[in-house]
């Protein structure tokens, strides 16, 4: 009897198994120290409302794009900008001024992230 390959089958009848083992990135992201709660505490108790977006009533989200690496924070940009700079800079300048980053991990190795942090300006009555 000749081996004829029918679904998966021989012509003995004999099962052909093939296996394929699955291989998925184990993957930690960076975070600050304490979460994000110690990261938002950090950005409200150094963030300065600009003078003149009080005066003008500006408010608004921006989102900064951060570069964190093995060694931490390396810089960050102006992702999405709320058209109003006088809040994009100011968000950039305090998360510049964060430190306590924790590395991101892929399969165990330390790896550079790309992270998006919106930072809200509300003016409160």
């Amino acid at each position: 009897m000749s081996n004829v390959l029918i679904l998966g089958f021989t012509g003995d009848f004999t099962i052909n198994f093939v296996h394929y083992a699955a291989y998925y990135n184990y993957i930690i992201e960076p975070r600050y120290k304490g979460g994000e709660e110690e990261l938002y505490k950090f950005l409200r108790n150094n963030i300065i409302y600009p003078k003149k977006a009080l005066r003008k009533g500006i408010e608004g989200t921006v989102i900064i794009s951060v570069y964190i690496t093995d060694k931490g924070l390396n810089g960050g940009g102006v992702k999405q900008k709320f058209g109003k700079s006088l809040l994009d800079d100011e968000a950039l300048r305090v998360i510049n001024l964060t430190t306590n980053w924790i590395p991101g991990m892929v399969d165990g190795e330390p790896y550079n992230f790309t992270l998006n942090i919106p930072v809200r300006f509300t003016i409160e009555n």
